[in-house]
């Protein structure tokens, strides 16, 4: 369950940064994609 909570963390982090599913292609999915592999392993 802690690895899903980050993991909706991160997710959130990038949101309030600004990006969005609708616009940002797949940007914001590589973004979540490379914080979540540095930050949580």
């Amino acid at each position: 369950m802690e690895r899903e909570l980050k993991t909706l963390l991160v997710h959130a982090l990038v949101h309030l940064c600004g990006f969005d599913h609708e616009t940002d292609g797949g940007e914001m999915v590589a973004l979540e994609a490379r914080l979540r592999r540095e930050l949580i392993g």
